[in-house]
């Protein structure tokens, strides 16, 4: 059972990274080198997953949601929307794939954030490359932090 668990983990960890990881490396209590391997493995699973079979599910979605357009036609555009585009452009243009894949695992999921990467960016072996980095830097991050949280606590 624990093995499903350890992939259960690995699975949830390389969608939502931010969540599941802290959790996981304190429930196993894992050393600083076991939970960067994990953290890692996770990220890269979700990673390369999301930049590499991204396209196949963004052109999915978007049949989708053009079929629901011509079965039912929008009302109106939502301001709201419009706020997320302005808000994605400017990340894009102030801090470039760097900010995307550095924000990836701790605001937006790591899925979002590949495929967002892969619409403005078409080197997918740079693009997992920046987001190995930047789940590197989250993963040590949060042992660390983790780690001082404890020795503070006992």
């Amino acid at each position: 059972m624990q093995l499903l668990e350890y992939i259960s983990f690995l699975l949830l960890s390389s969608v939502k990274f931010f969540f599941f990881y802290p959790v996981f490396i304190t429930k196993e209590d894992y050393n600083f080198l076991e939970a960067m391997t994990f953290g890692l493995t996770a990220g890269f699973i979700g990673s390369s997953t999301f930049i590499f079979f991204g396209d196949v599910m963004y052109q999915f979605f978007h049949r989708l949601a053009l079929k629901k357009a011509i079965t039912h036609p929008p009302k109106e555009k939502k301001q709201r929307s419009i706020k997320h585009r302005r808000l994605i452009v400017k990340l894009r243009d102030d801090y470039g794939l760097w900010g995307i894949a550095f924000l990836a695992p701790i605001l937006i999921t790591i899925p979002l954030a590949c495929i967002l990467a892969t619409r403005f960016y078409h080197n997918k072996g740079k693009i997992l490359g920046h987001f190995m980095i930047a789940i590197a830097f989250w993963s040590a991050l949060i042992y660390i932090f983790k780690s001082s949280l404890i020795h503070l606590i006992s």
